[in-house]
């Protein structure tokens, strides 16, 4: 129900809050494709070519800091026409000044690298080695050792890029509402 005002023909309407929220969807969208693009889920990776094979180590976050959450993405690959090499597991030791953090087998995933998670401790700062040993059934494809710099704990909340995105979407919105409430009636 109109109650009392005539409705402005659309060509006298305001464009102003739906072209503030395409220009807010399109930028969001826009923001999000770094975060899928990438070989990896999110991060870094590093590549060493070892004989016949290239090992293939991702990791996340990019900055690796002490009380982190670490994933680390495993693949093998053929050094010539870097195509997938079957394997069953990987093995996985991850040390910091001759102290083993973690030695684990990991299943080979059946889609996309295989995945490590585990959480640093706030007193790890200095250098993580990485060991891997990618194997067949019992036969010994290819070892490999990566070293990750270490830095010291960050507590800054606003660090991720979680966070970042989620206030800037709350800035664009208030914007947007703000533009609507001044539009004039």
């Amino acid at each position: 129900m109109n109650r009392g005002r005539a409705a402005l023909p659309r060509s006298r309407q305001r464009p102003d809050t739906l072209f503030t929220m395409r220009v807010l969807i399109a930028t969001v969208l826009l923001a999000a494709i770094p975060l899928v693009a990438s070989a990896h889920a999110i991060g870094a990776s590093v590549e060493k070519i070892n004989g016949d094979y290239l090992i293939d180590v991702g990791y996340d976050p990019p900055q690796i800091q002490a009380g982190d959450r670490l994933i680390l993405d495993f693949d093998l690959k053929s050094s010539k026409d870097k195509t997938r090499v079957p394997y069953d597991y990987v093995w996985v030791r991850v040390e910091q000044n001759d102290h083993t953090l973690i030695a684990t087998g990991v299943a080979r995933a059946p889609l996309g690298p295989t995945t490590l998670l585990f959480q640093l401790l706030p007193n790890v700062t200095s250098d993580l080695i990485v060991s891997t040993r990618f194997e067949r059934g019992d036969e010994m494809l290819v070892e490999n050792e990566v070293t990750f710099k270490v830095g010291g704990v960050t507590n800054s909340f606003l660090s991720s890029p979680y966070v970042l995105f989620t206030f800037g979407l709350l800035i664009g919105a208030a914007v947007m509402f703000g533009m609507r409430a001044k539009r004039p009636s």
